[in-house]
Formats: C-alpha cells, structure tokens, sequence
C-alpha cells in the first residue's frame, strides 16, 4: 500500500514497490484532473484561468 503524505486520500496499491509507486503517480494525476474540474466548476465566469503543470 502507498499514499502521498502531503494527500492523504491519494492512496493505491501494488503487488512490488515498482508497481506501487507507478501506481501513486497515476492516482495523484487523477486527483489533480479531479481537484482541477472542481475549481473550474466553482470558478466564477470572471476567473481567469492560467495553465499549470508539473512535470515529475
């Protein structure tokens, strides 16, 4: 089992450590699209929005 200190509800799993930790990255990816299409959604229609990505 594997989970992001700084994010505690990004969690997985995998059957080596390898697997694990290619795993975490897919969930964190997720979280960020998930939390990204959250802000957007409660962004007033004035917002300006600025990309940004982090490459890791």
């Amino acid at each position: 089992m594997a989970w992001l200190e700084e994010m505690p509800s990004v969690q997985t799993q995998g059957e080596i450590l390898a697997e694990a930790k290619e795993n975490l990255k897919d969930a964190f990816q997720l979280a960020v699209a998930y939390l990204r299409d959250q802000a957007q959604s409660n962004a007033s229609k004035s917002s300006v929005r600025e990309p940004f990505e982090v490459v890791l």
